[in-house]
């Protein structure tokens, strides 16, 4: 008997959930309608002399454009997940939510390609009227990797991404995974016009004024001479060795820290930093210890980090090592590798 009432509450929380479905499918269809008219109009844009409003207009149809892509997306897998919970309890209304489906499916679809048309036109209209400013910032940096002749190659301008966002024009060459040069100009809230060379690598984004160009250029290249990026010459072959390399310092920090402590992890590596971490359980607290004392970190220090460190000083792909504290006597090992 009761699971017969739990059968049909569920069907209940199935047929509002329908209704709700139906209700953002027809917002969906609506949008999508207005969308691909927008879609049309912007085709008006290509071949023209273009300002600023064509690139505020561009830019809000594209950001709309996304996001009736993601609701629709959304919107398609939750009726496969309520097709799977509800099947077996009520096939009518799993019938009901395959119809829905279908539905979303179409819209979806049509979401993806107006997405495709706004994007198309956005990216146009943004490099036509990218200000040429940005674009020479940009040049400057490209010749300057050139000339340093220390990179393996050197994109052109022509792989540049067009972009405008909060009133901003953005100009972006990525050089590998997680690094990129770009260029920024727009307007702060008091509407000063302002200009950044922007640098990104696997470390984060550091931001330089146009008038210091030439040092957003020097540091650019140092960082990646210190990280051991195979973007240099000087590099060339590291990822392999890298690799190799990973999974035998990877074995050695696993056995070490089984010998330091009863607890500990199994050490992982994290490819988005190219970082191997892993933890381990000691006496060690720094709880036991002032609130401003470093005595806990120099015993960690003699005990876990510079007898690690030992251990893999041989290996040439890796960048840094260190340890970091979080509670009841867990230390954690960070080894960042180059490239």
């Amino acid at each position: 008997m009761l699971q017969k009432i739990s059968a049909e509450i569920l069907s209940i929380k199935a047929q509002l959930s329908i209704s709700d479905i139906l209700s953002e499918l027809a917002d969906i269809s609506k949008k999508n309608t207005e969308l691909t008219q927008q879609a049309e109009d912007m085709e008006d844009f290509f071949g023209v002399k273009l300002g600023t409003s064509a690139m505020e207009t561009a830019s809000k149809e594209y950001q709309t454009s996304k996001q009736v892509h993601e609701q629709a997306t959304k919107i398609v897998q939750q009726i496969q997940f309520n097709i799977k919970q509800i099947a077996s309890i009520s096939p009518k209304v799993a019938e009901q939510l395959e119809k829905a489906l279908k539905v979303a499916v179409k819209e979806q679809t049509i979401a993806q390609k107006n997405l495709s048309k706004l994007e198309k036109a956005y990216r146009m209209v943004a490099q036509q009227t990218m200000p040429a400013q940005v674009i020479q910032l940009m040049q400057f940096m490209l010749d300057g990797f050139k000339s340093s002749k220390a990179f393996v190659s050197v994109p052109s301008i022509k792989e540049a991404t067009y972009g405008y966002v909060d009133q901003s024009y953005v100009l972006e060459v990525p050089l590998a995974e997680n690094v990129s040069v770009k260029v920024d100009k727009g307007l702060t809230r008091y509407g000063e016009s302002l200009t950044f060379i922007v640098i990104k690598n696997s470390t984060g984004k550091t931001p330089f004024r146009d008038t210091e160009k030439q040092k957003a250029l020097d540091t650019m290249i140092a960082e990646l001479k210190q990280s051991g990026s195979p973007l240099l010459k000087e590099n060339a072959g590291i990822s392999t060795q890298r690799l190799a390399e990973i999974q035998q310092v990877k074995q050695i920090l696993q056995k070490f820290i089984s010998t330091k402590g009863r607890d500990y992890d199994t050490v992982e590596y994290r490819e988005s930093n190219k970082t191997l971490v892993g933890s381990v359980r000691t006496s060690i607290r720094q709880e036991d210890y002032g609130e401003y004392s470093d005595e806990a970190d120099i015993r960690a220090d003699a005990y876990l980090l510079k007898p690690f460190k030992a251990l893999v000083s041989n290996f040439k792909t890796i960048n840094n090592i260190y340890i970091g504290y979080g509670e009841k006597g867990w230390w954690t090992f960070y080894i960042q590798f180059k490239g």
